[in-house]
C-alpha cells in the first residue's frame, strides 16, 4: 500500500513538473508567432518599403548597353560610294552607352514620391494595427478561457458538495433522522449540477480550442492571471489618447497620400522634359566617326481628350473618400471609449456589489448548516443556501474576467501601448 501511495505521488508530481504557467503576454507572443495575417501584414509593410525606392529611383538618371545590327538589301546599282554608299551598307552595327534622365514631369516625380512615402507609412501604422487588433482577439480569448474554467471549477465543487450531502441524507434517512423525500430532493439537485457540469465542460473546451487556433497554446499551458481588479483613468484621459491609434495613424496617412495623388494627376496637364545621351563604342553608317550624341526633349500636352480632368475629378472624389474614412473612423473610436467606459465603470460598481454579496451568502450557508444539524433549518433550506452560494460565486468571477476583458479592449480603443 505504502509503494502504491507513493508511486501515486510520483505521478502527481511528474504532471505537475510538465505544467507550465503562461500569462497573458507570453500567449501574445505565441500568437505573433502563429498568426498568418500579421505575417501577411508583415510581407506587406515590405512591398510597400520596396514601392517607395522603386519611385526614388524613377528620380535618378539610368544607364544602360545598346548593341544593334542591321543586315538590309542593297537596292540596284550596289552600295555606292561617299555619302551614299553610307547609306547602303549593307551591314551596320551600332553599339552604344545609353543615359537617360528625366528633367521635368509637371511635379509628378515630386508628387508620387510623397504618395510613395506615405502609403509606406500607412502601411507600417496598418501592420502596428494588425498586431493591436491580434492582441486585443487574445486578451478577450485569454479572459474567456479563465472564465470558463473557473465555471467548470466552481460547478464541480458544487456537484462534489451535493454528492457528500446526498450520502449524508441517505445515512441518516436509514436511522430515520432525515426524510426520504430530502433524499429525493437532493438527488434531483445533483442531476441537474451534473448536467450543468457537462455545459460548463463544453463551453470550456470550446473556448479553450478557439484560444488554441489564436496561440498556439498547448496542452501542458495553464493559463495563469492576478485577481487584481484593474483601475481605471478619466474618460477624457482615454479620448485624448485616440489619435494615437494606429489604425487612424493609417487613414489619416492615406488621406494625405490622396492629396498628393491629386496633385501628380494634375501634373498631365503640364509640360515634360528629357534628357537623353548616347555614347558610340562603335558606329557604322553616314554618322561613322561621330562618338557621342545627345537630346533635350520638350513636349506640351494641349488636347488629351479630357481624360486628363475626368482623371482629376477622379482623384479628387478618392481623396474626399479618404477624407470622410478618416472622419469617421475617428469619430467612431471615440464613441467605442464612451460606450466601453461606461460598461467597465458599470462592472466595477457590480465586482464590487457581488463581492460583498459572496462573503454574505458564504456566512449564511455555514449559519443555515449549522442550524439544520441542531433542527432549526430544513434541507431544502440548505440546497437553496448552497445553490446561492455558487450562483453568486459564479456571477462573480464572470463579471471579474469580463471586466478584465472589457479594459483591454478600452486600451485598445483608446491607442495606448501593449501593456500587458
Amino acid at each position: 500500500m505504502k509503494y502504491l501511495l507513493l508511486i501515486i505521488f510520483l505521478i502527481g508530481c511528474l504532471a505537475n513538473a510538465h505544467a507550465e504557467d503562461v500569462s497573458l503576454k507570453d500567449l501574445f507572443q505565441q500568437a505573433l508567432q502563429l498568426n498568418e495575417l500579421i505575417k501577411v501584414s508583415e510581407s506587406q509593410t515590405q512591398e510597400k518599403a520596396e514601392k517607395f525606392r522603386q519611385t526614388w529611383g524613377s528620380l535618378l538618371p539610368t544607364l544602360g548597353m545598346n548593341l544593334s545590327l542591321l543586315d538590309q538589301d542593297l537596292p540596284p546599282g550596289g552600295r555606292g560610294s561617299g555619302t551614299q554608299g553610307a547609306f547602303r551598307n549593307p551591314r551596320q552595327t551600332t553599339w552604344k552607352f545609353v543615359l537617360s534622365q528625366p528633367l521635368f514631369r509637371g511635379g509628378a516625380e515630386y508628387f508620387n514620391w510623397h504618395v510613395a512615402s506615405k502609403n509606406e507609412e500607412a502601411q507600417v501604422a496598418s501592420y502596428n494595427s494588425a498586431q493591436r487588433d491580434l492582441y486585443k482577439q487574445t486578451a478577450l480569448g485569454f479572459y474567456s478561457v479563465l472564465s470558463k474554467e473557473k465555471d467548470l471549477e466552481i460547478v464541480s465543487n458544487l456537484l462534489d458538495l451535493i454528492e457528500k450531502r446526498v450520502s449524508y441524507l441517505k445515512a441518516r434517512a436509514k436511522t430515520g433522522q432525515s426524510k426520504h423525500t430530502d433524499v429525493l430532493l437532493a438527488l434531483s439537485q445533483e442531476a441537474v449540477t451534473r448536467a450543468q457540469k457537462k455545459a460548463a465542460e463544453t463551453d470550456f473546451k470550446k473556448a479553450r480550442t478557439d484560444f488554441t487556433f489564436l496561440t498556439g497554446l498547448t496542452s501542458e499551458q495553464k493559463l495563469k492571471d492576478n485577481d487584481r481588479i484593474p483601475s481605471i483613468e478619466d474618460q477624457d484621459y482615454y479620448l485624448d489618447k485616440v489619435l494615437e491609434r494606429p489604425d487612424l495613424s493609417s487613414l489619416k496617412l492615406l488621406w494625405e497620400a490622396s492629396e498628393n495623388a491629386v496633385a501628380v494627376t494634375r501634373s498631365g496637364h503640364f509640360p515634360t522634359a528629357d534628357f537623353n545621351a548616347n555614347y558610340y563604342l562603335k558606329r557604322q553608317g553616314v554618322m561613322e566617326g561621330a562618338d557621342w550624341d545627345f537630346t533635350l526633349s520638350f513636349s506640351l500636352p494641349i488636347f488629351q481628350g479630357g481624360v486628363v480632368q475626368s482623371q482629376l475629378r477622379e482623384s479628387v472624389y478618392k481623396k474626399n473618400q479618404a477624407a470622410l474614412n478618416y472622419m469617421y473612423a475617428k469619430r467612431k473610436a471615440e464613441n467605442d471609449i464612451k460606450n466601453i467606459y461606461g460598461v467597465i465603470r458599470g462592472l466595477l460598481d457590480q465586482v464590487q456589489s457581488i463581492n460583498e454579496a459572496r462573503v454574505l451568502v458564504e456566512k449564511n450557508y455555514e449559519q443555515i448548516r449549522r442550524d439544520y444539524q441542531v433542527g432549526v433549518a430544513n434541507n431544502l433550506e440548505v440546497l437553496q443556501a448552497m445553490n446561492t452560494l455558487i450562483d453568486t460565486k459564479r456571477t462573480y468571477y464572470r463579471t471579474l474576467y469580463d471586466l478584465k476583458s472589457r479594459y483591454y479592449e478600452l486600451i485598445y480603443y483608446s491607442g495606448q501601448g501593449l501593456s500587458l
